[in-house]
């Protein structure tokens, strides 16, 4: 069978059967009107865009766009190995001939694992500047891109999209746990039960579906392999697996702990410039987030310590369910990556903030500006820290304050302008 053939049975069979059942992922892609850009979607390994692909494809049936007019292909599909950018052109004429090319009607192309097609961004480029009528989502593997790379290679006529792991209202829509304002006893009782379960293992598609404890262990286990394999390793051709090893481990025991790479350099008795290799290619697949200083001078923001936080909290657990948990250290990680999935980016316009007078988790650029401390469980014991010093800092910078929380808030009616929010109103 050759490639024509091939791709004419696989066209043939997408336009003829339905969709995949989904779960609904909040994240929208809003197809620009007036301004052309080729879509694409960023996504670390186990995220589900596949899905997500699908989910925008049903949006699209759903405003009554013919399924004729939209294209789902999964490149790493065996059949079409190997595949180059003349075999694109090929399945775009061929698709063509199936469906018939009207230029008035809107088309919609997901080429899925783009990276697999030596050259594709010559195929973009040709499709972008001669059909003006079709849109390209492309996504494709960190394991073989970076953001920077795609960016410069389609000359900056991209629009991104990142697809991480679930957030807290799509676990509950996975969940089947109707979020309200107002909760009985009974479902708050429900709702603290599956936050205590992401919070301490798992946001991830997969992980938070399968309902057996061991089960979800041993799928994170293989995410972490994967990732460590497959992105970093084979991508970045980094040598001394075990040395690397260890630096991750270092990275993930150290969340949201302010970090001292000399010391790592020297703990694992490699060079200081090896680590900061490690630590870049770790952040090019999502596995690791770090957050600097917020200070108006940049050369002191840039060599201001470094916060790290964890893609997942359950990489956390994997390497260290052993030690005594700390709620705090999860907490404060799971409301970074809530901020972080709203398009909220490190050292953009979310950093911490510490000085000799305040020493505060979050400094929020949004609307507007706005300072956030994490607290698990508020005390008498912690008040002092973490509510009275946070009013001070707000009324010398004249910023917004906010204390996100879990449980056992306690003695905030004598501060007018506060705003305590629960971990599932944040």
């Amino acid at each position: 069978m050759n490639k024509k053939e091939i791709f004419i049975n696989y066209i043939k069979e997408y336009l003829e059967t339905p969709l995949e059942k989904f779960y609904q992922r909040k994240k929208k892609i809003n197809f620009l009107e007036k301004v052309r850009k080729i879509y694409v979607l960023i996504w670390p390994r186990r995220a589900w865009k596949t899905y997500y692909c699908y989910q925008i494809i049903d949006e699209l049936l759903k405003k009554w766009i013919n399924k004729n007019q939209t294209l789902y292909v999964y490149l790493e599909n065996d059949e079409f190995y190997p595949i180059d950018t003349k075999d694109l052109n090929l399945l775009l004429e061929t698709y063509f001939e199936i469906v018939w090319y009207d230029k008035n009607k809107r088309y919609y192309i997901f080429l899925d694992e783009i990276q697999e097609v030596e050259n594709w961004q010559k195929f973009a480029l040709k499709v972008y500047k001669n059909f003006k009528n079709i849109e390209l989502i492309l996504t494709w593997s960190t394991s073989k891109l970076l953001s920077a790379e795609i960016a410069s290679w389609l000359r900056w006529k991209a629009l991104s999209y990142e697809i991480l792991p679930l957030d807290f209202d799509e676990v509950l829509i996975f969940k089947w746990f109707e979020k309200k304002y107002y909760y009985s006893k009974t479902d708050f009782l429900k709702l603290k039960n599956i936050f205590n379960e992401i919070l301490i293992y798992w946001m991830f598609p997969e992980v938070v579906l399968e309902e057996n404890l061991w089960n979800k262990l041993n799928i994170l286990q293989d995410y972490s392999e994967l990732i460590f394999y497959k992105d970093i390793i084979e991508r970045f051709w980094f040598k001394n697996t075990k040395k690397l090893r260890w630096f991750k481990r270092l990275l993930i025991g150290y969340m949201w702990n302010f970090i001292n790479y000399s010391k790592f350099a020297k703990d694992l008795g490699v060079e200081y410039n090896t680590i900061l290799s490690w630590l870049e290619g770790f952040q090019s697949v999502f596995l690791i987030f770090e957050l600097k200083n917020f200070d108006l001078s940049l050369k002191r923001q840039v060599k201001s310590f470094s916060k790290v936080y964890v893609l997942d909290n359950g990489f956390y657990t994997l390497n260290f369910k052993h030690y005594k948990q700390d709620f705090g250290k999860y907490f404060e990680n799971f409301v970074f990556l809530e901020f972080r999935k709203r398009k909220l980016k490190e050292n953009e316009n979310i950093f911490y903030f510490k000085n000799k007078d305040f020493d505060i988790d979050f400094l929020i650029f949004e609307d507007e500006a706005y300072f956030v401390n994490v607290v698990y469980s508020l005390t008498e014991e912690n008040f002092e820290r973490e509510v009275k010093k946070l009013a001070e800092a707000s009324k010398k910078y004249n910023i917004k304050w906010k204390v996100i929380y879990y449980e056992n808030l306690t003695r905030y009616d004598s501060f007018e302008d506060i705003e305590f929010v629960r971990f599932d109103k944040m």
